[in-house]
């Protein structure tokens, strides 16, 4: 009967060992799956902190993109606006240099007809005296006036507008460049000096200049220079030739200058054409 139980007795602690056994393989199981729970909790924390901090970013990089398309926009913009703004400018300069031209074309212009005008003048006086070669020594500027410098003045006695004997030969010269030169125009102005001067024929000196200048006028005339290319002036004793009260100097003042008149009319109506 003995021999019986034994086998139970084992049986029931290797049973208890196989009990104990597997209780002890267990605890330590649900440690290890605690763990691992634990590491993919904290792995799936650690991740949605990247998550939250990557979706943080790429808003972040949305909105610097957003600006950045904005400001791209607007350079485009204000690219489009500096080329039109070029494209004006170029047109403008076009415009500016087209009238630049024009005005220089005009200029050209007058000044062509302005040396064509006084070339004609001294072509005219270079004959008045055979020895003079350069025609510009017979001109002469006086308060913006152009005068025929004359080698030999022509002079008048005191109180007198008659010509003298020894004047002819001037005035013939004169009278030759007039008639060579139908488009001249002179004007011969008679001057005094400066004493007054009251006679039967004259109240002061500006009726005895102006007689002086007629006088050489009207000689002109007889020398066969048409009339339409003259006319007579007096000037009194306002521009002497020789400032005082000297015997020289009243000699020297009672005189008649010729001033030359080119044919400007042209050149005003070229001016006034040509203006905006």
């Amino acid at each position: 009967m003995r021999m019986r139980n034994v086998p139970t007795t084992l049986l029931a602690f290797v049973t208890l060992c196989i009990f104990m056994t597997s209780c002890v393989g267990k605890k330590k199981f649900d440690e290890m799956v605690m763990q691992k729970e634990e590491q993919i909790a904290d792995m799936e924390m650690k991740m949605s902190e990247m998550k939250t901090d990557m979706d943080t970013k790429i808003e972040s990089l949305n909105q610097k993109n957003s600006t950045l398309a904005k400001e791209k926009d607007s350079i485009n913009k204000d690219l489009q606006t500096v080329k039109s703004d070029l494209s004006s400018a170029k047109k403008d300069l076009t415009d500016v240099e087209y009238r630049v031209d024009q005005k220089q074309k005009q200029i050209d212009n007058l000044r062509g007809e302005i040396n064509a005008a006084f070339a004609n003048v001294e072509a005219a006086v270079s004959n008045v005296d055979a020895a003079v070669v350069n025609s510009s020594q017979r001109l002469k500027e006086i308060e913006g006036q152009l005068y025929l410098d004359l080698n030999e003045n022509i002079n008048f006695k005191s109180a007198s507008d008659k010509l003298q004997k020894g004047d002819e030969g001037a005035i013939q010269e004169i009278a030759n460049m007039l008639i060579s030169n139908p488009q001249l125009t002179l004007f011969v102005e008679g001057h005094a000096d400066n004493r007054g001067v009251v006679t039967n024929k004259f109240d002061d000196n500006w009726d005895l200049s102006a007689a002086r200048g007629i006088s050489v006028v009207r000689k002109l005339i007889d020398m066969g220079v048409n009339p339409k290319q003259l006319a007579a002036a007096g000037r009194a004793e306002f521009l002497p030739e020789i400032e005082g009260d000297s015997k020289e100097a009243h000699e020297a003042n009672r005189r008649t200058e010729f001033v030359i008149v080119p044919n400007v009319g042209k050149l005003y109506r070229l001016f006034k054409s040509k203006e905006p």
